[in-house]
């Protein structure tokens, strides 16, 4: 008779114990449900306490079809992606720092929204931009910023993405909606401006051949294929004159949304100031227009010249 009546105990403690559980469940449902929101509703036949450890935050809901598809409508279809390709000596270090100081969601090699304002305030006041970013890689900074953060960082929520890099890493936007902005220098000004970058002059005496070739760098940034439908179908190439960059500004104030709080960008060399005087492609017009006429025939000179004062031109 004992025994018995343990056993009737012992199955009324199960039973309390397990109503417990069912009301501690559509309590914490109820919690859930007015923090987040609506619970998923069960289907037809679902044991509630197949649920439970869901309804418990003991385990997360999978995504449902129904969401998937709506965070990929969250995607506007209109949105577009501005890529500036920063071609050497081509004033994309003032473009990159000067939008990303006054603008939301510009990503650049040269600089970040985010951050901007206080970066550019750290250099005026300090003359020192040693960070963070200075601390893990040598010759970094938040206005020099390191590939790998770049990459940590990504580019979903961006509306500008400014970069020095080859041509070919734009290909991680195929799918995206992109218009590409390409500066266009006049060659021989380039030339003289990439010689005094990697601190070598222009000889009109020597090979005028191999004096460019001495000097050019990094034209591997442009590549036509930046203008094809097939290799970027859903890509549009423009350009602008680099002696209009000021102009460039303008435009692009009207595409992207200005901060709440402006400021003036501090300027910040990256070479040592060119001497005219030695330039020697100024005053040697056979020189001149030998080295003019060649790199015209260049890849990104030669596009330059169809695209300035076409319809592909994006200042005109």
């Amino acid at each position: 008779m004992v025994c018995h009546n343990l056993g009737r105990a012992g199955f009324a403690l199960l039973a309390t114990l397990f109503l417990g559980l069912l009301s501690l469940a559509y309590v914490m449902n109820f919690l859930w449900t007015c923090r987040q929101g609506p619970a998923p509703e069960l289907e037809e036949g679902t044991s509630i306490l197949k649920e439970a450890p869901v309804l418990l935050g003991l385990a997360q809901p999978a995504a449902t079809k129904a969401s998937a598809e709506l965070q990929r409508e969250d995607v506007q279809p209109e949105d577009i992606l501005y890529g500036h390709i920063h071609m050497a000596k081509a004033g994309g270090s003032y473009v990159n720092t000067e939008l990303a100081l006054n603008f939301e969601r510009v990503c650049g090699h040269k600089g970040y929204s985010y951050d901007a304002f206080q970066a550019n305030l750290r250099y005026k006041e300090r003359r020192q931009y040693q960070d963070v970013f200075g601390r893990v890689a040598r010759g970094y900074d938040r206005l020099r910023v390191p590939e790998f953060v770049m990459e940590e960082i990504g580019y979903e929520d961006c509306d500008l993405v400014s970069h020095e890099v080859p041509w070919s890493w734009w290909k991680k936007f195929k799918a995206w909606k992109v218009e590409f902005h390409l500066p266009c220098r006049d060659p021989v000004d380039h030339i003289l401006s990439m010689c005094n970058q990697i601190g070598k002059g222009f000889d009109c005496r020597l090979d005028w051949r191999k004096e460019v070739e001495k000097c050019i760098i990094w034209m591997n940034r442009f590549g036509i294929q930046l203008n094809s439908s097939a290799e970027f179908p859903n890509a549009r190439l423009k350009c602008y004159n680099f002696s209009m960059t000021s102009k460039y500004i303008q435009y692009m104030s009207t595409k992207l949304q200005k901060k709440k709080r402006l400021s003036t960008l501090v300027y910040r060399p990256y070479n040592d100031p060119r001497n005219p005087a030695k330039e020697c492609l100024f005053s040697n017009e056979t020189a001149n227009h030998l080295v003019s006429t060649y790199m015209r025939t260049l890849p990104y000179y030669a596009f330059c010249d169809r695209c300035l004062g076409s319809e592909q031109d994006l200042l005109l």
